[in-house]
């Protein structure tokens, strides 16, 4: 089938500057779903605004104008069967077609602390299917070393 999937922390698409400068490096690449965490995308009416001219359909979790948000980018040649969201603005998981394959992508962003980061991921688990592939694309928030961590929120 050959699938080009990328994910990516983009920590803030509101400003119109980055955004714009992000979409045009993304459709320099030929990427057939791409998932998006931090995005701080409040409406699929947004997403679809933001999204729509470069060619990507989108399914939204939203967040605030301040944190979460995820996004699953999608083009029009991949059969959108259905669509969950959990969490909000953590988690969002589709189901698609593309010649006679099923498959799913579950796009999430977990909280950068402890008990909250593990009380997400244990949440996540009863909601992807083992009997259906999936792509599990995230930003788990956990590094190793506090020190590289720009926030040191471990």
């Amino acid at each position: 089938m050959g699938l080009k999937l990328i994910t990516l922390n983009v920590c803030d698409l509101r400003d119109d500057n980055k955004r714009l400068t992000f979409l045009q490096w993304l459709s320099h690449l030929s990427y057939d779903i791409v998932c998006l965490q931090e995005t701080h995308v409040l409406s699929p009416f947004e997403a679809n605004s933001w999204f729509s001219s470069f060619g990507f359909l989108s399914l939204v979790s939203p967040g605030s104008n301040r944190s979460c948000g995820t996004v699953i980018l999608y083009r029009s040649t991949f059969i959108l069967n259905d669509h969950w969201f959990y969490i909000e603005g953590r988690f969002s998981l589709a189901e698609f077609s593309f010649r006679g394959v099923v498959f799913r992508v579950a796009s999430l962003y977990a909280p950068n602390r402890n008990p909250q980061r593990d009380d997400f991921l244990m949440s996540c688990i009863p909601v992807i299917d083992p009997s259906v592939p999936t792509c599990v694309c995230e930003d788990f928030n956990a590094g190793f070393d506090r020190s590289l961590d720009r926030r040191g929120s471990f």
